[in-house]
């Protein structure tokens, strides 16, 4: 995604959202591969960058028992804002609520808000450096292969953005899928930094808003639906 809107979502995300307890703001980068429909635009097999803002401090644990998924304790932290970056098309701000989870394996994804909310984006699958880790702290880009899934909007909702409602096609865990995550310690030195990003950019005349993504061996491993 390109660092205007990363720096404007942060700097809004820092400033203008209300917080009653005090923790860190942690950017989330979820990038893929897809095919779908933007509004009334098709597109086929484009690059994209899902970025969106939360709070360590709105982290939460879900814990339970089930026999047909180890993956317990999942955490989740909810977006304050969240945005996709479509090569070709442009950069488009969710309306729809939206969060990031991971579980005790270290699977991540980008899903709808609520605990029971549909799963968009999973992946990648099978990257141990991401076990055990709770959400708290940054992390190193990881690379594998995701999946997209729970998009129609007929059966599970829309998911609303600025430029229409956007729907994915599904896949198979066939997407090659980069995550990051990155913890923004100091308000006060992003606002700054915002600003200077903000100002020079005025002074270009394009921004490039494709960001690469190599294709992967396709493989499988069984994982979270």
């Amino acid at each position: 995604m390109p660092a205007l809107l990363l720096a404007f979502l942060v700097a809004v995300a820092t400033v203008c959202v209300p917080r009653t307890v005090v923790g860190a703001t942690i950017v989330f980068e979820h990038s893929g591969v897809g095919s779908g429909t933007l509004g009334s635009r098709r597109f086929f097999e484009l690059p994209f960058t899902i970025t969106a803002v939360g709070n360590t401090s709105n982290r939460t644990i879900e814990t339970g028992s089930d026999p047909s998924w180890p993956g317990f304790p999942i955490y989740h932290t909810p977006h304050e804002l969240a945005a996709i970056a479509i090569a070709g098309l442009g950069e488009f701000v969710f309306f729809t609520p939206t969060e990031t989870f991971v579980d005790s394996n270290g699977l991540v994804g980008f899903k709808r808000a609520s605990l029971r909310g549909f799963d968009l984006f999973v992946g990648p699958y099978g990257v141990s450096e991401l076990a055990g880790w709770a959400m708290l702290s940054g992390t190193t880009e990881v690379s594998g292969i995701g999946e997209l899934d729970y998009w129609q909007a007929t059966r599970y909702g829309s998911v609303d953005t600025k430029g229409g409602p956007l729907q994915f096609h599904n896949s198979s865990r066939t997407v090659p899928t980069r995550f990051r995550a990155t913890i923004i310690p100091e308000p006060s030195t992003l606002v700054l930094c915002a600003i200077a990003t903000l100002i020079a950019a005025t002074q270009r005349t394009t921004i490039r808003l494709y960001k690469s993504v190599s294709f992967l061996p396709h493989w499988r491993r069984a994982g979270r639906k």
